[in-house]
């Protein structure tokens, strides 16, 4: 559910976006259409996909499910905005109540842990007050 591409077609009424912009397509809602789950056939069968889709070569993606890619950030980089970042910011921001002078541990510095310390610097908590350990498992 976390990508990046490249717009190459847009629906009827479309407006946020064109073709050949680069994108990030998110799970968070946004503004724009707020499509219906498409489907398709394929062998007599039913085939479904949800407001976003990845894993594809191809998707189709509600319009209030992407945004533009900022210029400086690379595809690669851009697929973190879709999904972790937003999940370990919004524990920040919005589920946990975390005072400048509250004690933290951070186990991990993946993606979401990334998004974590992130919303922990913009909430100017202190460096001191965050102990950020991590894990590597035997490979």
């Amino acid at each position: 559910h976390e990508a990046s591409g490249k717009v190459v077609q847009i629906g009827e009424n479309v407006k946020k976006v064109k073709p050949n912009d680069d994108v990030i397509l998110t799970w968070i809602k946004g503004s724009g259409i707020e499509a219906k789950n498409p489907f398709f056939f394929h062998k007599n069968k039913k085939i479904n996909a949800g407001k976003v889709t990845t894993f594809s070569n191809y998707s189709i993606v509600s319009e209030n499910r992407l945004v533009k890619k900022p210029r400086k950030i690379s595809s690669k980089e851009a697929i973190f905005f879709g999904c972790a970042f937003p999940t370990g910011a919004g524990m920040v921001f919005n589920e946990v109540k975390v005072s400048k002078t509250d004690n933290i541990v951070l186990i991990g510095l993946g993606a979401i842990g990334l998004g974590i310390l992130l919303a922990l610097k913009k909430r100017k908590i202190n460096k001191e007050n965050i102990l950020v350990l991590e894990y590597f498992p035997d490979f």
